[in-house]
């Protein structure tokens, strides 16, 4: 499929959304409540830049849920990036799976200023990073500088 936006391009605009603000960060599902994952970011993203007149009932949408999920795409999955959002981003899957980061790799990370959900020892996917309580504002380097193994044209 041919998009208006190269990968690279389109990691940064989603690393600009990220750092925007407009986003409040939630976790668990790409939307639920008004609060996105990092990926359900990418989702909003891809519809305003991609499809911003796309019709609910061709190719992604957004469906919602009885207990205030969002799902973006055909799959009605609530928790991964449709296809089409991966295809966009240049990613290798619909998690964001990357090879091990440890938490001290995260540009701007202070241990002792940051209050995880867990231990931070290591992750390896972006939902895994979202999940664990980083801020939008430290995921964002990771869609610009992406972790390797993250891109599908890395073998």
């Amino acid at each position: 499929m041919t998009y208006k936006n190269a990968p690279a391009e389109a990691r940064e605009l989603v690393a600009l959304a990220l750092e925007s603000g407009k986003f409040k960060q939630g976790e668990g599902a790409l939307c639920r409540d008004g609060k996105y994952c990092c990926l359900g970011v990418a989702c909003e993203v891809f519809i305003n830049t991609e499809r911003p007149d796309f019709d609910h009932g061709e190719g992604i949408s957004i469906h919602s849920s009885q207990d205030g999920r969002h799902s973006f795409g055909p799959e009605h999955d609530t928790s991964f990036l449709p296809f089409e959002v991966q295809e966009w981003l240049g990613f290798n899957g619909p998690e964001g799976h990357f090879e091990l980061l440890y938490a001290e790799d995260l540009m701007g990370y202070d241990s002792e200023e940051m209050e995880l959900d867990d231990d931070p020892a290591s992750w390896d996917s972006l939902a895994d990073v979202n999940d664990h309580g980083v801020s939008f504002k430290l995921i964002a380097p990771l869609f610009r500088n992406p972790p390797e193994g993250l891109l599908c044209d890395e073998g």
